[in-house]
């Protein structure tokens, strides 16, 4: 439930960015227009060296892209790609940054772009902990989501440690005998069976078995 809510915070507040001049239809040349004009705006805005509008413009044109399309779309990736590059040239708050990185992630990790996910998702645990302190609430989950990006590159070596504190965070705070701790357990042994370290996947496949 916690998960469901932080996802309808963030789309509520991409759904309605302040700074777009004009909303996108289902009009493709009224969508090329608008387009085309923030194109020209944000390149403007680099190179007068106007890095935070430049910043916002790009923000803008991912937001846009996807609520045309309403689907994943590659082309708004690159676009939260160059508002994160952005971010190093016009530092803001660490709250704006963490909703800046959760939105790139997400377009990254949708269309495919996994490499560029799991940067992002690794940034957001580092912000969370300044923000939030070492064991904030939701980590579990944030760890199942970078744990899973690194499955995604074939990396179980580094996704195994992640499922496991994942399991001994929920293990704490929901019992180790709940149903979803044998996910965790299964998961943690197949990747094990990957790792060939088949003695210690077989201990997760028990204990999962057990629950």
């Amino acid at each position: 439930l916690e998960h469901c809510l932080d996802e309808l915070k963030t789309l509520a507040t991409a759904a309605t960015p302040q700074s777009i001049k004009a909303e996108p239809s289902h009009n493709r040349g009224d969508y090329d227009e608008v387009k085309a004009s923030m194109e020209k705006e944000l390149a403007l805005a680099e190179q007068s060296g106007g890095y935070a509008g430049a910043k916002d413009i790009a923000r803008d044109m991912a937001r846009l892209i996807h609520r045309y399309y309403n689907t994943v779309s590659k082309e708004a990736a690159s676009y939260y790609n160059i508002m994160i590059e952005l971010e190093s040239r016009a530092p803001s708050s660490k709250n704006a940054q963490l909703q800046d990185l959760q939105e790139a992630s997400r377009s990254n990790l949708e269309c495919g772009n996994i490499k560029e996910g799991e940067e992002y998702l690794a940034k957001i645990q580092i912000l969370k902990k300044s923000l939030l302190g070492e064991h904030y609430s939701g980590q579990a989950r944030d760890l199942n989501d970078l744990a899973l990006a690194y499955l995604k590159t074939e990396n179980p070596a580094a996704a195994r440690p992640l499922y496991e504190q994942a399991l001994k965070l929920d293990s704490e705070s929901i019992g180790v005998e709940n149903k979803a701790i044998a996910i965790y357990l299964n998961n943690l042994g197949q990747i094990s069976e990957q790792l060939k370290d088949f003695s210690q996947a077989e201990k997760y496949y028990q204990l999962a078995l057990r629950i």
